[in-house]
């Protein structure tokens, strides 16, 4: 078995206005066990309905919808084997929305699948989320804020997880 690795990264930040539609571009590179993860924000108006890469549609993994300071609704999406190369993601809501919707795709190989799901849905300093995962893993991380604040991600000392993570900044 290989050793599992995040070959390539993209996000994307757009307001659709009167479109329930957008796209943009991500690479994904030649691997054994190749899987894309594509995360999705959109505001608490419309909801994701599907997402495609190279035109083929991606499974649907995981959804959360937040509240307070960021309200939205988080959707995760998959598939195995996506094609290689430069291709398009494309996002298809439930209805136009005139709000920002916040994107991330992650490439990886030697990947065997999508494990433990978890969001921590709060904008309080210090808080944690805690997960369980198997060896080789990696933790897949994305967080959201406005303009005047920040967000990070660490790992304790000591675990040997490597972590993918997108801080995204309107």
């Amino acid at each position: 078995m290989g050793a599992l690795a995040c070959t390539n990264t993209s996000s994307y930040s757009v307001n659709p206005g009167a479109s329930s539609t957008f796209s943009w571009s991500h690479t994904t590179a030649a691997g054994t066990r190749r899987f894309l993860v594509v995360t999705v924000l959109s505001p608490t108006t419309v909801t994701t309905t599907g997402v495609t890469y190279n035109g083929v549609a991606m499974t649907n993994v995981a959804n959360y919808s937040t509240s307070g300071l960021a309200d939205g609704q988080w959707s995760v999406w998959k598939i195995t084997p996506p094609a290689t190369g430069s291709n398009t993601i494309l996002v298809t809501l439930s209805g136009s929305n005139y709000n920002v919707c916040i994107c991330s795709a992650y490439s990886f190989t030697d990947c065997y699948g999508v494990g433990t799901t978890a969001m921590n849905n709060s904008a309080a300093v210090g808080q944690t989320t805690s997960l369980t995962i198997s060896s080789n893993s990696r933790i897949l991380g994305t967080s959201y804020n406005g303009t005047n604040t920040s967000a990070t991600m660490e790992l304790p000392d000591g675990t040997g997880v490597s972590l993918d993570y997108k801080y995204i900044r309107e």
